[in-house]
């Protein structure tokens, strides 16, 4: 399955705007550095091409997307939500897909000139729930939404995109010369046919996207969504929330050339040595774990592996150890600091040889990007310092891009050095 990392990128750094967590202020590094609160961790060099994870860049510095509104007052778009209500999703799960929707909702600018959203309901029997011009606010649409009860039948897909078809006209709400997209949620394999239906509502030059959960066919999905790269697949429904803004860019930056990759293999290669507090190391995990969220992690998707380094580097988990997002956020969660000082360029050049075949690595061959993000409270030890340069050199030679961000105490001169500034 094609996997795909949303990134707002250009090819020079917008304005700066603090991205919260539980433990870091995020802001740029042409900024003025301004230390607040518990630590601040600087973008230290931003990678001129579209081939890394969303969260990767939202843990680093702001992109167009972070803003509360992801479709500006100039995007105009009609968008229906045609969601599974089987009686395979259980409760629990059919709220978090309400939450979904409750994002798409508030990240859009609602109105009758702007952006419009239609919401139908399939089990064996799709159900209109409001049209496309029935809301113009926010708040409308979220009490609508918050307001819908399960069907709990059976999942008949096909039947349910033909019943979505006319829902783009006129008389419904949809207005000529938008642009207009079919969201299309559902976690199980369809009972009946859904290429032709699908391919009528495309060739009205309406563009579909397929979100398939859990036990969906991803075949299914294509037929659907007419392209791999329209097909979003997650293992849980709690992995909804990291869709929304990539979803949303697609829909309002639709000449972007800067889109999605396939395929990567990252290493996270974390300092972990006592220096840096628990709450601070907390912080780290939360922020590796939102780029494994946002990530359809897999042997032929993306592939994370995780370093922490002291004095010597271990080997937490290596690139081809997991390939269920739920077992490499756990694996996260079981970091622990060690004991030891500082030696970054030994780091570096033991992560660079986990980027190998021997560890799970792919070939360049194969067009797979890698990646290596570096996290570092402290400037190396002076008697690692000479091998930095080096170290630095030999992974740019092996085509590894490098992001590299400092917390508190972090040279920024060295973290320059080793992303190539």
């Amino acid at each position: 399955m094609d996997i795909r990392f949303s990134v707002s990128c250009t090819d020079n750094v917008g304005p700066s705007a603090a991205v919260q967590t539980p433990v870091f202020n995020f802001m740029h590094v042409n900024k003025p550095i301004e230390f607040s609160g518990t630590a601040q961790m600087h973008k230290i060099k931003q990678m001129h091409v579209c081939t890394i994870g969303s969260q990767i860049l939202a843990a680093i510095t702001d992109f167009k997307y972070l803003s509360s509104t992801i479709c500006n007052k100039n995007t105009k778009a009609d968008i229906i939500l045609l969601v599974d209500s089987s009686e395979s999703i259980r409760p629990v799960d059919f709220q978090k897909m309400k939450d979904f929707m409750q994002l798409i909702v508030n990240r859009s600018d609602i109105g009758a000139d702007k952006v419009q959203i239609g919401l139908l309901q399939f089990s064996s029997e799709p159900q209109e729930e409001f049209q496309l011009n029935r809301y113009g606010s926010k708040a409308d649409l979220r009490r609508a939404i918050s307001g819908i009860r399960q069907i709990k039948s059976g999942t008949m897909t096909g039947k349910a995109l033909t019943f979505a078809s006319s829902y783009f006209d006129g008389p419904k709400g949809g207005r000529p010369r938008v642009k207009q997209y079919l969201i299309v949620i559902t976690d199980g394999e369809a009972q009946g046919i859904v290429r032709e239906p699908a391919e009528t509502i495309r060739n009205k030059g309406i563009t579909i996207y397929a979100i398939g959960v859990l036990y969906a066919n991803n075949s299914q999905l294509v037929d659907i969504a007419g392209s791999q790269d329209k097909v979003f697949f997650e293992d849980n429904f709690d992995s909804l929330t990291f869709l929304e803004k990539e979803i949303l860019f697609e829909i309002c930056n639709p000449g972007d050339s800067c889109k999605r990759t396939e395929v990567a293999d990252i290493i996270f290669v974390v300092h972990g040595s006592r220096s840096i507090t628990d709450l601070q190391f907390q912080g780290i995990q939360r922020i590796l774990e939102a780029v494994v969220n946002d990530s359809v992690v897999g042997k032929d998707n993306v592939q994370f592996g995780a370093v922490v380094y002291s004095t010597n580097p271990q080997d937490h988990f290596s690139l081809n150890m997991y390939s269920a997002k739920s077992q490499v956020r756990e694996a996260i969660s079981n970091l622990t600091t060690m004991p030891g000082l500082t030696f970054t360029a030994r780091a570096l050049n033991f992560a660079r040889e986990r980027f190998g075949m021997a560890y799970g690595g792919r070939t360049s061959s194969l067009s797979v990007t890698r990646i290596l993000v570096l996290i570092t409270d402290q400037p190396t030890s002076p008697s690692d310092r000479p091998n930095l340069p080096a170290a630095a050199k030999s992974l740019k030679q092996d085509g590894i891009n490098v992001f590299a961000v400092g917390v508190d105490e972090a040279s920024r001169t060295e973290l320059e050095e080793i992303v190539g500034e």
